[in-house]
């Protein structure tokens, strides 16, 4: 599952949190870097680091950071139906 420039993935035993930016090799030519892999027992986990991590930035100003935090919620609930991934358990 792809939400901005995280990915989450699993294996058998956990959700697998990567994180890639764009940058500069030292011939400044474009390059994508991964970030290190981070480990999470439940998807709710994962996703709680991505909107820890999208609002960080923002805990100076209390208006932005929750600001920040409904963007980043915004884009995991979009994320999440373009992949057709469900929110909710069928009734």
């Amino acid at each position: 599952m792809r939400i901005g420039n995280f990915e989450i993935t699993a294996d058998k035993y956990n959700f697998i949190l990567t994180e890639t930016h764009e940058g500069k090799d030292k011939q400044g030519n474009p390059k994508t870097q991964v970030s290190e892999q981070r480990y999470y027992g439940t998807l709710e986990d994962a996703l709680q680091a991505i909107i820890t991590s999208g609002s960080k930035d923002a805990l100076v100003d209390a208006d932005l950071f929750f600001r920040a935090m409904a963007n980043v919620r915004r884009q995991i609930v979009d994320a999440l139906k373009e992949q057709e991934i469900p929110t909710r358990k069928a009734a």
